[in-house]
């Protein structure tokens, strides 16, 4: 009877381990798209995809010089990027309480590359629902 407690007990303490690894690797750590705070949101606002796009002419294009060079893509419309690339760019159907800032902003050409048009608005939503 002892023998078989021991069995009981052991098993036991093994499944709690392997229940607190899991718990730990999986739920724990997230999936690595969760901002950890507020400033890593901030930070991390230009989700701006610059991918080569190539014209017409054979060349690659990295940037853009006007707005209309940029547009919206992503599953929740969270990404801005070169217009032509950024519609076929597939992203995690997750959605966060700030991606409703990005309807305060537009995508557009800033310094050569396609982002988030800051403004006072946009940075406010950012600091009241990025964490």
């Amino acid at each position: 009877m002892n023998k078989r407690i021991l069995i009981i007990v052991i098993a036991a303490i093994f499944l709690l381990w392997v229940g607190l690894m899991t718990y730990l690797l999986f739920w724990q750590s997230g999936d690595g798209d969760e901002p950890s705070n507020i400033n890593e949101v901030i930070n991390n606002r230009n989700t701006s995809i610059n991918i080569n796009n190539s014209s017409s002419d054979g060349t690659i294009k990295t940037g853009c010089a006007e707005d209309s060079e940029c547009a919206i893509g992503g599953c929740s419309n969270e990404i801005c990027g070169l217009k032509g690339m950024v519609e076929t760019i597939t992203s995690p159907c997750l959605y966060r309480e700030y991606y409703q800032c990005y309807a305060l902003t537009s995508c557009g050409c800033v310094s050569g590359q396609c982002q988030w048009k800051d403004n006072e608005d946009f940075l406010q939503c950012f600091r009241e629902k990025g964490g």
